[in-house]
């Protein structure tokens, strides 16, 4: 309700359509063994459908009834199909989180530590952003004042094995799972370099990593940022370089201090 009044007959609605259409999805009877009895796949697509229609006919529809409606979407699955009710769930929220608005979605548990991370700010590992590159795992940069970016870690640097083990064929989740951990605890990176024959063992101890998202023009020796594009006429520079839970404190104080040191003009930088 922040922006307006969902139309909950739209959300129920959305939801109900996207078990139809799984119902509807003859290939999944590879995955659901359930799924290929034609009469328990007929007697679910019946029951949902039905409730579409009484959805369909209601002039709308409130919270408790579409709540109401998505506990009988998983009834009805526990009488019939009796496929896993996290796939019940995630494909019945899809699709009622679909007609809301272009910005809502689901948080799901295995997506839980990424959320944090991209919204507080915060998370335990070495301090590294990696891709993946012709199926190479890449180090895209060393963020600053981490364990890898004292430990030498270079951008361009390839990580070839994590603690001993090979990273050919690795995900980018497999990669960040097994990079990150419990502050205090030890991972080994083994990295092969350019300019460099052999490759060689960097061991890092992970720590509590605070992503700053607010910096300057250089950083200074006592790694703080200078912020000043033109230090003569007082022109300072701030970029931004994503939004998080600590981002406007961080603006709020470096502008505070640019201000106090007679800052008379400013480029702030949202780019990307």
């Amino acid at each position: 309700r922040y922006v307006t009044e969902p139309d909950f007959n739209k959300v129920a609605l959305g939801g109900l359509e996207r078990l139809s259409w799984f119902a509807a999805t003859t290939k999944l009877g590879e995955t659901f063994p359930s799924m290929k009895d034609r009469d328990l796949v007929d007697n679910f697509a019946r029951r949902i459908n039905q409730r579409i229609r009484q959805t369909q006919e209601r002039p709308n529809t409130t919270l408790a009834e579409t709540l109401g409606l998505f506990d009988r979407a998983l009834e009805i699955n526990k009488e019939t199909l009796r496929i896993p009710q996290e796939v019940i769930i995630a494909e019945f929220m899809e699709g009622a989180l679909e007609p809301l608005d272009e910005f809502s979605s689901m948080i799901w548990p295995s997506e839980v530590d990424q959320f944090r991370k991209d919204t507080m700010g915060e998370f335990s590992g070495v301090g590294i952003q990696i891709s993946l590159e012709n199926g190479l795992l890449k180090v895209i940069s060393p963020l600053e004042d981490t364990p890898a970016y004292a430990a030498g870690i270079q951008p361009g640097d390839i990580i070839t094995k994590v603690n001993g083990e090979k990273t050919d064929g690795i995900t980018i989740d497999q990669a960040v799972r097994r990079i990150t951990g419990p502050a205090g605890t030890k991972v080994t990176l083994t990295i092969r370099r350019v300019g460099q024959e052999q490759e060689f063992d960097v061991p890092v101890v992970r720590e509590r990593i605070v992503i700053h998202t607010v910096k300057g023009v250089s950083r200074e020796p006592d790694g703080r940022w200078n912020c000043w594009a033109d230090p003569d006429r007082k022109i300072a520079y701030v970029r931004v370089t994503g939004f998080m839970e600590n981002t406007v404190d961080e603006l709020a104080e470096t502008l505070g201090r640019l201000r106090r040191e007679q800052m008379r003009g400013l480029i702030l930088d949202l780019r990307f």
